[in-house]
């Protein structure tokens, strides 16, 4: 446990040390949020208008205000001071119901301070892979939503962007060689070019991942693996072409074991 602490005091000192740079970088979005992840993230979210949503690790706020746009009733929170500064700067003119805490989600006595049975949807997105430890915080969600809710989050895809693969050619073909997958491990990464420090990254198979969700009564709901648009594979496709065969995203959605019974 110690030295869980110690690492993710080291993700919190980073994200801070990075938070002016991340916000300037990313603004109020980004290409592979605005047209990859947001997208799979509001088709299996489905958020209806009112609807109370927690948004988990939401750093400068980008998909809490969208969440909020949409008509959510939101409360986003991050660990990290200095990202929740620069998400309440960019909210002052923001419409929608939007409220920012400080709160570490691997922390279970913070999480729950947040109540129970109290949302009817929470999201994670672009963060899990970024965290120390998760089982707190999927523990937390089992019991903050209410028995109809759901969880939707997005993370890079254990299988092909993770700690164990990278990007390949081969006779002219782009490809991912994956030389380790099957073990939890730990890494520092970059989540954008030209980021100052890098960041602790976690990755976690499938069976870790998924396990932890299914211990605490999570149930798999839906699962997308979205690729750039192809309009932009043309436009960047320096960038992009690479991932329109092999997903870099994963989306999932899942909800209460509860809902199935009976």
């Amino acid at each position: 446990m110690i030295e869980v602490n110690e690492i993710n005091q080291r993700v919190h000192d980073v994200w801070n040390a990075n938070a002016a740079w991340w916000d300037a970088e990313v603004g109020e979005t980004d290409f592979s949020h605005e047209y990859v992840i947001n997208p799979a993230m509001e088709t299996l979210l489905a958020i209806k208008p009112g609807e109370r949503v927690l948004d988990v690790a939401c750093g400068n706020g980008t998909f809490a205000r969208r969440l909020a746009r949409l008509g959510g009733s939101v409360l986003a929170f991050d660990f990290s001071e200095e990202l929740l500064k620069c998400a309440k700067a960019r909210t002052i003119s923001s419409p929608g119901s939007i409220e920012y805490k400080l709160i570490d989600a691997t922390d279970a006595a913070q999480l729950a301070s947040l109540g129970e049975r109290c949302f009817d949807a929470a999201v994670v997105s672009m963060a899990l892979m970024d965290m120390a430890n998760i089982e707190p915080l999927m523990h937390a969600l089992s019991r903050l939503l209410v028995s109809k809710g759901r969880l939707v989050f997005s993370i890079t895809h254990p299988c092909f962007n993770s700690l164990g693969g990278t990007h390949t050619q081969w006779l002219g073909t782009e490809g991912v060689l994956v030389k380790d997958y099957i073990q939890p491990a730990t890494g520092n990464e970059i989540a954008k070019p030209g980021q100052p420090i890098r960041h602790p990254f976690f990755h976690r198979p499938l069976w870790h991942l998924f396990g932890i969700c299914f211990q605490v009564g999570f149930v798999l709901d839906g699962l997308l693996e979205p690729v750039p648009p192809e309009w932009l594979q043309t436009a960047q496709p320096e960038k992009w072409k690479r991932y329109a065969r092999i997903p870099h995203i994963m989306v999932t959605r899942w909800r209460l074991l509860g809902q199935f019974s009976g």
